[in-house]
């Protein structure tokens, strides 16, 4: 599967709410990252997704370490301080550092 495709079929669980199913996408897209984690250069905004599926886990440690490698690989995150998913790290100090 194509990194676009790896990112898609994140956002679609997402979009759906359906833990089961982030759970599931994040699993997948992790067992490809950790094998080779330049499988997925070019591609930052995946790694925004991921924090996301972090994100609805409520799993601020992954969430906010994949906000930093998105930022890192030059993707804009500002657009997350709005984002519902996560408001429950808006009093986490290391989410608030990184704006």
């Amino acid at each position: 599967m194509s990194p676009g495709l790896y990112n898609q079929y994140m956002y679609s669980a997402i979009m759906l709410k359906n833990n089961e199913a982030v759970n599931c996408t994040l699993n997948d897209f992790l067992k490809v990252y950790n094998n080779n984690r330049n499988y997925f250069d070019g591609h930052n905004y995946i790694f925004a997704t991921a924090s996301n599926c972090f994100a609805l886990q409520k799993n601020a440690g992954m969430t906010i370490e994949f906000l930093k490698t998105a930022e890192e690989k030059g993707f804009d995150i500002a657009y997350i301080k709005g984002e519902a998913d996560y408001k429950f790290l808006l009093s986490n100090d290391k989410f608030i550092k990184l704006f």
